[in-house]
């Protein structure tokens, strides 16, 4: 049994329609596989799709404060995608 597929480092551009501005978060991880105290662990079944994020539009920066990660719907062809973590 295999441990799939590892994203060790992410971040995020948000795009502000209201303003036209592009924020860029800071990494989400450090790049290491090792490092326990870096890891973010997200458990997806099937392939990963995708990613949503909601903002908060009232607040002074907009930022995400959910994010959802999509996985192929089982037995699909990649054209129905389902939330599985968030």
């Amino acid at each position: 049994m295999g441990w799939g597929d590892q994203i060790v480092k992410l971040s995020f551009k948000i795009y502000d329609s209201t303003t036209g501005t592009i924020r860029t978060t800071e990494n989400f991880g450090y790049g290491d596989y090792f490092k326990h105290e870096t890891r973010k662990d997200i458990l997806a079944r099937g392939w990963f799709v995708g990613l949503a994020g909601k903002a908060n539009n009232n607040a002074s920066e907009v930022g995400l404060n959910q994010i959802t990660f999509y996985t192929e719907a089982p037995g699909g062809d990649g054209t129905k995608a389902t939330p599985m973590a968030s």
